[in-house]
């Protein structure tokens, strides 16, 4: 594995700040995110991009260009316009291979070979690749943060040469950014829900929680907390900051009028706006393994176990009468297809 400069802890402090716009948000993770690798980088970019699912195909085609921050002198995209007009001509095996991926830390030519026929060195003869990136970039890192939707917050760090993104380093990096798609849904949900108000010392402040729920979030800050001291030990350090605690809240740090710190305890479950027959929480497992994640991945980004996520699937099969997790998916895309029909 290759040594980092600075820890990934670095991009969940940024990521989860409120007080940045979209592009300076953008701009922050992009830097933290760069500045943690010390293999050699000859551009990054980085981007917020909101999607729509195809009826014909079922994938998800990008639709809007939120923002576009560019490290380096070689990105060579017009405008959101083009990058947009360009996606939209890549097969929907690519669409599939990419948006609906629970591969969300690996190199842009292992994108590529997920591709029928796909053969290494057509990744420089991409229309895609041409228009974005000068003959310096051999290969690219992206990141994809998913929101649990349709939203989906990405990095790129373009590379001079080829090189494997080890195991471990995948996985690291895939938490990393099941932190950046969590942050980037509290980012849209201008009317969040706050269920409680902790001090930096973990008192509860404020809260209309049950018991049972409060001592669960008070286990998932004292978590939380632990992982920030733990920066010379980052896997270690992301198993105890998971995604969300107990499958509900992200924890975000709020300075009142006064000057006194707080930490928010915000209801941040994904596939929430989607209206299935489910519990929240369902929905929330569903809207993750409809990107292609596998169980230990759904448990890592909603604070659960694995066996609670596969009980909660399990559940929503029976509530929405289907027998196949393929099935499952498809009616949470019908679900998203349904919330954007006028």
């Amino acid at each position: 594995m290759r040594r980092i400069r600075a820890s990934p802890l670095d991009v969940l402090e940024v990521a989860y700040r409120q007080d940045l716009s979209d592009d300076d948000w953008v701009a922050a993770v992009l830097t933290a995110t760069r500045d943690c690798f010390e293999m050699p980088t000859v551009g990054a970019a980085g981007y917020i991009v909101d999607g729509t699912i195809d009826v014909a195909t079922g994938c998800r085609i990008p639709r809007t260009f939120r923002a576009l921050t560019t490290l380096g002198d070689v990105h060579r995209i017009g405008s959101a316009r083009q990058f947009l007009d360009l996606c939209r001509q890549t097969p929907a095996t690519a669409q599939q291979a990419v948006w609906f991926s629970g591969t969300v830390a690996t190199l842009a030519s292992a994108h590529l070979e997920m591709l029928p026929g796909a053969a290494p060195g057509d990744l420089r003869r991409s229309p895609i690749w041409q228009a974005s990136w000068s003959d310096a970039v051999a290969d690219a890192v992206t990141l994809l943060g998913h929101d649990g939707g349709l939203g989906t917050m990405g990095v790129v760090l373009a590379t001079p040469g080829t090189s494997a993104l080890p195991a471990r380093e995948r996985k690291l990096w895939s938490r990393v950014m099941a932190h950046v798609g969590a942050a980037l849904r509290v980012r849209r949900d201008r009317d969040r829900r706050v269920d409680a108000v902790l001090s930096r010392r973990g008192h509860v402040e404020h809260t209309a929680l049950r018991r049972q729920q409060l001592a669960n979030l008070r286990s998932g800050y004292a978590a939380h907390e632990s992982a920030r001291h733990l920066r010379a030990s980052p896997e270690r350090a992301l198993e105890l900051w998971q995604g969300l605690c107990d499958g509900q809240w992200s924890l975000l740090d709020s300075i009142d009028r006064d000057g006194k710190a707080f930490v928010l305890a915000v209801r941040n479950s994904p596939g929430s706006e989607v209206g299935l027959p489910t519990t929240h929480r369902q929905r929330a497992a569903l809207a993750l393994a409809s990107l292609g994640y596998g169980n230990k991945q759904i448990g890592y980004a909603l604070g659960l176990r694995e066996g609670a996520v596969a009980m909660l699937l399990r559940r929503a099969k029976a509530s929405l009468g289907v027998r196949s997790r393929t099935d499952l998916v498809r009616a949470f895309k019908r679900g998203l297809i349904g919330k954007e029909s006028p």
